[in-house]
C-alpha cells in the first residue's frame, strides 16, 4: 500500500489535563486499486475534536504489514504535573 494523501481537520483545541480523548476510523471504500477510510476523534465531552479522511494505492503483491510493534512509554507522573492540578 502506497499513501496518497491525508487531510485532518482541527475543530477545537484539546487541553492537556488528563482526560481520556475517544478516537475511532472505519474504511468507507474499498476497491482493487484504492481504499479510503475516515476517523474522529472526541474531547472527554463528547465533543468532536477532529475529524479526517486518507486515501491509499493498494499495491498488487505488496501487502499491509506492520513492520515494528508500537509500545507507548509509561509517563511518569512530573513535577510539571503536579503543578497544573
Amino acid at each position: 500500500m502506497a499513501p496518497v494523501d491525508l487531510k485532518v481537520c482541527f475543530l477545537r483545541p484539546v487541553s492537556p489535563d488528563g482526560r481520556d480523548l475517544l478516537a475511532w476510523g472505519t474504511v468507507i471504500h474499498r476497491g482493487r486499486s484504492m481504499a479510503i477510510a475516515i476517523s474522529e476523534v472526541l474531547n472527554a465531552d463528547g465533543k468532536k475534536a477532529a475529524v479526517a479522511t486518507g486515501s491509499t494505492v493498494i499495491l498488487p503483491g505488496r501487502p499491509a504489514t506492520v513492520t515494528t510493534e508500537l509500545t507507548l512509554p509509561q509517563l511518569d507522573e512530573s513535577e510539571d504535573d503536579e503543578e497544573r492540578r
